[in-house]
């Protein structure tokens, strides 16, 4: 960084044929560091499926009888979640 500043403060433009090699050596230096960064970085798979109405249709439904059970089975849900995730299916209790 400080050579960096340096070179900055006491280049002329156009760059000599030395300044613009260090250049190039510092770029070729950083272009290797954001390789062997990318390539440490954990990927992320997210988001790659498309929305679908009818697969979010049935998780909900899913959801919402899988509280249904845990309510029944004498399990702590609350009656807000239950009211709200019934109204996204379309039952009417």
């Amino acid at each position: 960084m400080e050579g960096v500043k340096a070179l900055e403060e006491t280049a002329s433009y156009p760059l000599s044929t030395r300044d613009q090699q260090t250049l190039e050596e510092w770029d070729k230096l950083r272009c290797e560091g954001v390789e062997k960064s990318e390539h440490r970085c954990r990927k992320l798979k997210a988001g790659q499926v498309a929305f679908s109405p009818s697969v979010k249709l049935s998780m909900d439904q899913i959801q919402a009888w899988s509280l249904l059970m845990k309510r029944a089975q004498g399990g702590k849900v609350s009656s807000w979640l239950l009211d709200r995730t019934l109204k996204k299916v379309g039952v009417n209790i």
